[in-house]
């Protein structure tokens, strides 16, 4: 890394009409340690994007499209030794799902599910589920590329994508759990 920045948040869902914007994830953070002689992580160090705010309502009338997650921050590490048996990640989260109208409920309008927050550890962090008329929000990323949220009359926000983990050591420990996968210089 040549600069450390923490992730992006991820998009708004579309306001309608008088609606409220919904909040969309925030990007995971900035984590920079530098040790003299190592750096021994047997827990978590976790910069991962937060999950995007479901698609909801507007009163009886309308059902609206979800936001995106937050994308994973950036880590970067520098020791002559870096080991552990504990997990590194700066994973995206999960994009919201989308409101939708029930048909089978009496027709009413319904909202989705808020995304995951994406968690330290090498699963994806879900997007969020809809109904009937709404999409199912995108999973964020664990590797390069996001999920897209589901493009329906009231779509899903996209998942966050992944941030980057970088460790700058000559002496890297197998047992680290990385996610997604290090850049080692």
């Amino acid at each position: 890394l040549t600069r450390l920045e923490g992730g992006s948040g991820g998009g708004g869902g579309a306001p309608h009409g008088g609606c409220v914007q919904l909040v969309a994830g925030a990007g995971g953070g900035a984590v920079q340690i530098h040790a003299v002689v190592a750096i021994v992580i047997d827990g978590r160090v976790n910069a991962g994007g937060s999950g995007g705010g479901a698609g909801g309502t507007c009163g009886n009338t309308e059902a609206i499209s979800a936001a995106g997650g937050g994308s994973g921050g950036a880590i970067d590490l520098f020791a002559p030794s870096i080991t552990g048996s504990g997990i590194i990640a700066a994973n995206g989260g999960g994009g919201g799902g989308g409101g939708g109208f029930r048909t089978n409920s009496g027709g009413t309008f319904t909202a989705g599910q808020d995304g995951e927050d994406a968690t330290a550890s090498t699963n994806a962090a879900a997007g969020g589920g809809s109904v009937d008329s709404g999409a199912d929000g995108g999973d964020g990323a664990t590797t390069a590329a996001a999920q897209d949220g589901n493009d329906d009359s009231n779509g899903g926000g996209g998942g966050g994508g992944a941030g980057r983990i970088v460790l700058r050591s000559p002496q890297v420990s197998d047992t680290l759990v990385r996610s997604p996968a290090a850049t080692i210089l």
